[in-house]
């Protein structure tokens, strides 16, 4: 983005207000919808699930994923501390999970899983996640927001958040979780792999025929509710590799850069060839790997923030602290929950 066409100083004002600051009909519903979430944040049955962290420096927590129980409540794992690898020779190998806290239709849904042998309630998206994500064998060293916080604590959230973007980026993988699979997913991966690898066609039956199924799938596929999540911008972009799961479906990230930037014979026709690239590479995964390949362009806090607008945050302050990991110019703020939305759009401004 050109600094031509960023908005006025006071324009921006008036939009971060609008989203900091909502109305009063749209602050009752941001609370409610606060409220809702909170099913999904860490509700340890037993006190002591948390030992204290050192806050001054890179200490984070893990999840050691382990493998399915035999009955419910089925997913268990452990809960360590450990270093974020930011100057630690002696880091373990982990992943980390990027999803959305909330999911349509199961906002105030829960379910229970083990950590440490307690039993803990989180949010349904979460459980699937973990229930897919859990290994037949072994362990699966992970970093999950919700549980690696203590959600409870604001000093060791703000310390954690402000870590966020050395997190993500010195994890090994970078996970990404939309939600359960649908038969519409299945088709849009199949359809980016097909592109970003075109076979011939082996029917007698001409693919042409379905270009409004094929495009209505894709739109699908880039319109689920986790690509609208402000969290994802910097979880995705600063990922060494990416993985994207949908339930049991799986897409590389690397295939679908290679689907955008494909130049060969598809070996369909010319108007879907078309209509299927058009909607790869103006979507949201294709925004973040033009951002990924080109760290020094569009990182402004001012840019982010103004191409982040849409992007959805249940704590209206993360539509800000959810960009500082990848802003170039954000070292002036820092991240701190007892601050109000008024408090951080004046500092903003």
């Amino acid at each position: 983005m050109s600094l031509s066409k960023l908005p006025t100083l006071k324009s921006l004002a008036s939009s971060l207000w609008n989203v900091l600051v909502p109305d009063v009909d749209a602050l009752e519903e941001r609370r409610d919808a606060r409220l809702r979430a909170s099913s999904n944040l860490v509700i340890p049955i037993e006190p002591g699930l948390y030992d204290a962290l050192e806050l001054t420096g890179s200490q984070i927590r893990l999840v050691i994923l382990k493998p399915l129980l035999r009955g419910p409540p089925w997913v268990t794992c452990d809960l360590i501390k450990t270093y974020d690898g930011f100057g630690q020779l002696s880091c373990p190998e982990y992943y980390a999970l990027s999803y959305t806290w909330r999911y349509i239709g199961h906002d105030i849904e829960t379910k229970s899983i083990l950590i440490n042998g307690r039993e803990v309630v989180i949010g349904t998206n979460l459980w699937y996640a973990l229930y897919q994500l859990s290994p037949k064998t072994g362990s699966l060293k992970i970093w999950i927001d919700a549980l690696c916080i203590n959600q409870k604590n604001v000093e060791e959230r703000n310390s954690q958040v402000m870590q966020m973007g050395r997190i993500y980026s010195e994890a090994k993988r970078v996970i990404v979780w939309l939600g359960q699979e649908d038969a519409q997913t299945r088709q849009a991966i199949k359809c980016i792999e097909y592109l970003a690898n075109p076979q011939p066609c082996r029917t007698s039956e001409d693919p042409s025929s379905h270009v409004a199924i094929i495009a209505a799938t894709l739109t699908h596929f880039f319109d689920r509710q986790y690509w609208r999540r402000v969290w994802i911008v910097q979880e995705v972009i600063l990922a060494k590799s990416i993985t994207i799961y949908s339930g049991a479906c799986m897409l590389e990230w690397d295939t679908f850069v290679e689907a955008c930037h494909h130049p060969g014979d598809y070996g369909i026709s010319e108007e879907m060839a078309d209509i299927c690239l058009g909607l790869i590479q103006q979507s949201t995964p294709a925004h973040f790997e033009r951002l990924r390949a080109d760290p020094d362009k569009g990182r402004t806090l001012m840019g982010l923030l103004h191409a982040s607008q849409e992007n959805n945050a249940t704590d209206t302050r993360d539509m800000v602290y959810g960009l500082l990991g990848i802003a170039n110019d954000s070292g002036f703020l820092e991240v701190d929950y007892d601050k109000s939305p008024v408090q951080l759009w004046h500092d903003l401004l």
